[in-house]
């Protein structure tokens, strides 16, 4: 009886009607969803044939550690030239130089937030404020180079 009502195809049944399918029946059965372990396997290949999703996972942890690295580096950097110039007058180099990639890098993390999330308009602003920041740190380094200031 359940046979005569669900035909000899379930591609188009649901999985609470397959599960009251006896066990002799699903046998009989053919359809799209019992599909054989190589199969699956085969088609999960070819659908991540460049990375799959533990590589991905990988890089992108990788990625954000390196980013991370980076901005500690250049914030200590930073940090150092200022105090350096701020106590003797010169700097071994041009603490700017390290602000204005702090400030790009903030720029982007912020700006990709917002763009994904764009009820959060805190993004927006320290998006704004560090476009605006990188922009006056490469004047006053222009600037300062052809003797403006």
């Amino acid at each position: 009886m359940m046979q005569r009502k669900l035909g000899k195809n379930i591609d188009n049944k649901t999985w609470h009607d397959i599960i009251k399918i006896p066990s002799v029946l699903v046998k009989e059965l053919k359809g799209g969803i019992y599909m054989n372990r190589d199969e699956i396997l085969a088609r999960s290949k070819k659908e991540n044939l460049l990375n799959d999703e533990r590589e991905r996972y990988i890089q992108k942890s990788a990625n954000q550690n390196s980013y991370f690295a980076v901005i500690i580096i250049f914030a200590i950097f930073s940090i150092i030239l200022f105090i350096q110039k701020l106590i003797t007058g010169r700097a071994f180099a041009d603490y700017r130089v390290f602000s204005i990639a702090l400030l790009i890098a903030m720029i982007g993390q912020s700006g990709t937030v917002y763009y994904y999330n764009r009820e959060k308009k805190v993004y927006l602003v320290c998006t704004i404020l560090g476009i605006i920041g990188a922009i006056a740190g490469m004047a006053s380094i222009v600037g300062s180079g052809m003797g403006w200031f």
